[in-house]
């Protein structure tokens, strides 16, 4: 028979801490065995030790060693006569419970297709912590040693290694689309015309993998008071790109930066002012993601770029001038182009939106 301890320690690290995680009672156990083993009892002990799959190769296999070594200094130093009965084995970089995620993936892309794993952060939080450990196996009496092929395929590297089965939550739903609104946009008030909505949609496709997300918004009010002069028509298309900080976790939430290019063609006017044209844009912008519950989310943020327009005034009335887009229908060589500029550098986006998370993805 054979006894199996388990150390395990931080993360790039390679010093042994009795303070970390179960080790306290793990190296209990290793000093209370070695010392009521009697030297003849003990036929072999074997040290396996490895690293979690994060950072370079190479500084993985100097990790292993490490902690290895530092678990083999630990033993000698209770039983020194144990030196020539040690069997030592650093594996480097341990997929263990990872290898199938591994499987028929070339080496130079595993770390890249693990941290964009859609469970990389209950990964990153249960199984790879399991994965910075040394291990010693003490075998008794005359069963023979184990020992570990250097020519060990993925598969049979955990089952040799017996790395315990991560214990993670399930990832929650994974949507597809969250379909959000503004809500400074839904209950706008105007100085004598009182409350009314500016109707704005959002709409955000979550991809299953990595950081990104990309999205569209529209703006449509069209309300118009043709008997105050008061108009306010706007037809707005917002495309966008974000990128949120942390990693996905079943539904994008948390910090993100985002890029985003409008184009616009508007209508407004107030007491015999008024402007109508066209124009373009393009912003840069900050925002945050609040999940509320399984479905609902409060999304904000800020943008900062600018817009560039072509306009003309309103002109009240019977308009002669026949300048306006909209609404001409004369020839189309007496068309009077917009004759004004327009040149905006400064915020361009202020957002409170309630949205929610739509449909899921069949889990693989």
């Amino acid at each position: 028979m054979y006894t199996r301890i388990n150390v395990l320690f931080p993360v790039n690290r390679a010093v042994l801490l009795r303070d970390y995680a179960n080790n306290e009672q793990a190296l209990a156990t290793l000093d209370r065995y070695l010392d009521e083993t009697i030297p003849a009892d003990i036929r072999l002990v074997v040290i396996y030790s490895a690293a979690s799959p994060e950072g370079p190769g190479a500084n993985n296999l100097s990790l292993s060693q490490r902690r290895g070594e530092a678990l083999k200094s630990y033993i000698l130093a209770i039983r020194p006569d144990l030196e020539d009965r040690i069997e030592f084995h650093s594996v480097g970089e341990d997929w263990g419970e990872l290898s199938v995620m591994a499987a028929n993936t070339p080496k130079s892309e595993r770390k890249a297709r693990l941290r964009n794993h859609p469970d990389y952060k209950q990964i990153a939080a249960y199984t790879l912590p399991q994965l910075r450990y040394a291990r010693v196996d003490v075998t008794r009496e005359s069963l023979p040693s184990l020992s570990l092929d250097a020519q060990l395929d993925w598969s049979s590297l955990s089952q040799q290694l017996a790395v315990p089965a991560p214990v993670y939550r399930k990832p929650g739903i994974r949507p597809v689309f969250g379909l959000s609104t503004n809500l400074p946009y839904d209950i706008t008030y105007i100085p004598d015309y009182g409350v009314t909505s500016v109707p704005s949609f959002s709409l955000e496709f979550y991809p299953a993998r990595g950081h990104w997300t990309v999205g569209a918004d529209v703006e449509w009010p069209m309300w118009k008071h043709y008997e105050d002069y008061r108009f306010l028509q706007v037809n707005n298309i917002t495309l966008w790109t974000r990128r949120y900080f942390k990693p996905v976790d079943g539904r994008f939430k948390g910090a993100y930066l985002f890029v985003n290019a409008n184009v616009a063609r508007y209508g407004i006017g107030w007491n015999a002012k008024g402007w109508e044209g066209e124009g373009i844009g393009a912003s840069l912008g900050a925002g945050y993601k609040v999940l509320l519950g399984k479905r609902l989310f409060l999304d904000f943020g800020a943008a900062v770029g600018a817009f560039y327009s072509a306009y003309d005034p309103y002109v009240y009335g019977f308009d002669l001038t026949q300048r306006y887009y909209y609404d001409y229908d004369g020839d189309v060589d007496k068309f009077t182009a917009r004759r004004k500029r327009l040149m905006w550098v400064g915020p361009t986006r202020l957002y409170i939106s309630l949205g929610v998370d739509l449909f899921n993805r069949r889990r693989k």
